[in-house]
């Protein structure tokens, strides 16, 4: 008689067993399925800094290579920290029609859904306004300041997504 309640007792202790065994595992598998996904987005969220830091530096360091009103390699400075304001001008103008050529200069990948938008804001208002922001996007936005060659207090804003 012993026996046969040994014998049903193991099976139950390995039913509790395999039932405590797979709750562990599938816990642990739903634990690193949302770590993975939050670094991944803290990996996106930093790759889109990383970019909007580049793209602000490009055009704050860079006195870049001007065709008339043309860019053949972006750069709005004159030195650092002075920005030309014609070539701000002209890359308003050029950029309304060749947005794509300026996503291409600044190596900012649009077949994969990514762009730009650049505001360069004086006191008494925009002085240029590059690209848009739609609504629902990740994006990263850096600001930055500067002064034109006029003397005026500047601020570039520029987001990436």
């Amino acid at each position: 008689m012993r026996g046969r309640n040994r014998k049903g007792q193991l099976v139950f202790e390995f039913i509790i067993a395999a039932i405590f065994f797979f709750y562990i595992v599938f816990y642990v598998i739903s634990y690193l399925n949302t770590t993975a996904a939050v670094f991944a987005n803290d990996f996106y969220i930093n790759s889109l800094e990383f970019k909007a830091l580049q793209t602000s530096e490009t055009l704050l360091h860079n006195e870049g290579i001007w065709n008339g009103s043309e860019p053949i390699v972006m750069g709005l400075a004159v030195d650092w920290p002075v920005l030309n304001a014609t070539k701000i001008q002209y890359m308003e103008t050029y950029c309304s029609a060749n947005y794509e050529t300026v996503l291409n200069k600044l190596d900012i990948n649009s077949s994969r859904g990514h762009g730009v938008r650049i505001e360069v804001n004086n006191t008494i208002g925009n002085l240029m306004d590059c690209g848009f922001l739609p609504d629902g996007f990740v994006n990263a936005r850096i600001d930055r300041f500067a002064l034109s060659d006029g003397g005026e207090y500047l601020t570039m804003i520029v987001w990436v997504w």
